[in-house]
């Protein structure tokens, strides 16, 4: 409507300066009624396409009012169909978690049925072993009542059976422990030989009357021991001596002292005392030892 009262404002001014124009000039009032008349046929066409033009656009509008309108009554349609979607699963939901509260609260009822009755069964049970030990327990006062009614009666036959074994055994008592003092002051005497011995197997196989017993004097206390019998089947060799002289020397100056060769000898045997103690000394085929053959 704007653009059409435009175009008719226009096509009035236009006609007004025709008007003026023509008055003025009269020659030209034929071609300008004809010029008016085109321009009015011109005017009114052009009148006639704002109408449709804007026609046409009142219709566009009403279209896509309609449009907009249907879309956002679809839009309202979704909305309302996904808000109801929503109720029912909330629904669901709902109904789920009741279910599963209903049947928790019936699992809790069952076990608390079932924990009653395991308790009542442990009640009965205990019930019951109370009375079996209680009924024990009087068996065994009675037992013992008899058991110490029979010891109270055997007691004085015991008591003088008693005295008669405890002094007999008190006198059995004394003889173990003299004969324990015997054995002991017999063991300290034939310890004290068994030194005395050893120390004269000492001071013999010192050959150079050193005090000590070197690597070389302890090879022909072995070797004289394999002589004299003591030991079969194997070869005093200096390995062997070696080791030994390691187990007998206590101090690991690499010689023996005689509290060392008395201390270790018991462990060795006594049968050192039978070796000749005047058999010639041990030599190496040269006539010496050699200290050098290990």
């Amino acid at each position: 409507m704007v653009i059409i009262n435009e175009f008719m404002s226009q096509a009035l001014l236009l006609e007004r300066l025709e008007l003026y124009q023509a008055t003025e000039d009269g020659e030209a009032e034929s071609r300008q009624a004809l010029r008016l008349k085109e321009e009015e046929a011109a005017k009114q066409e052009a009148v006639e396409v704002a109408v449709k033009a804007a026609e046409a656009e009142a219709r566009a509008k009403q279209e896509a009012d309609e449009q907009l309108r249907m879309e956002k009554a679809l839009e309202f349609e979704e909305q309302s169909h996904a808000l109801e979607r929503e109720r029912e699963a909330e629904f669901l939901r709902l109904q789920r978690e009741e279910e599963a509260r209903h049947a928790k609260e019936e699992a809790e009822k069952r076990r608390r049925k079932d924990h009653q009755a395991a308790q009542s069964r442990l009640v009965e049970e205990a019930q019951r072993q109370l009375e079996e030990a209680k009924m024990i327990q009087e068996s065994e006062e009675k037992r013992m009542a008899k058991d110490i009614r029979l010891q109270r009666e055997n007691d004085a036959e015991a008591r003088a059976y008693d005295d008669e074994r405890e002094e007999a055994w008190e006198e059995d008592m004394s003889r173990r422990k003299q004969a324990k003092a015997d054995a002991k002051v017999e063991a300290h005497r034939e310890q004290e030989r068994r030194e005395r011995e050893l120390g004269k197997v000492f001071i013999e196989f010192d050959i150079d009357a050193g005090g000590w017993i070197d690597s070389a004097e302890l090879f022909e206390l072995g070797v004289s021991r394999r002589l004299a019998g003591q030991k079969r089947g194997s070869v005093w060799t200096g390995e062997k001596n070696a080791k030994m002289m390691a187990k007998m020397d206590a101090d690991h100056n690499g010689k023996v002292d005689c509290e060392e060769f008395v201390r270790y000898s018991p462990l060795l045997s006594l049968h050192l005392a039978s070796i000749s103690l005047h058999s010639p000394p041990f030599t190496s085929p040269a006539g010496t030892w050699d200290t050098s053959s290990g």
